[in-house]
């Protein structure tokens, strides 16, 4: 589970860095970072051949 928190603290910070700098930014809610972590998972597998993380996604709350 640790590699998955890295990831969404990723998303976190930038996510909070941009609510500070912009106003059309917003909030990151957890359908969203699943959605993103989808994304990760699926690029890291079709362009590394690998996982990014390995945790499946279904097991993550």
């Amino acid at each position: 589970m640790k590699e998955v928190m890295k990831f969404v603290n990723w998303f976190r910070v930038h996510n909070y860095a941009d609510l500070k700098q912009y106003d059309f930014t917003e909030p990151l809610t957890q359908m969203k970072v699943m959605k993103l972590l989808y994304y990760v998972q699926g690029v890291s597998l079709a362009v590394n051949n690998e996982k990014a993380f390995p945790e499946k996604l279904s097991k993550i709350s």
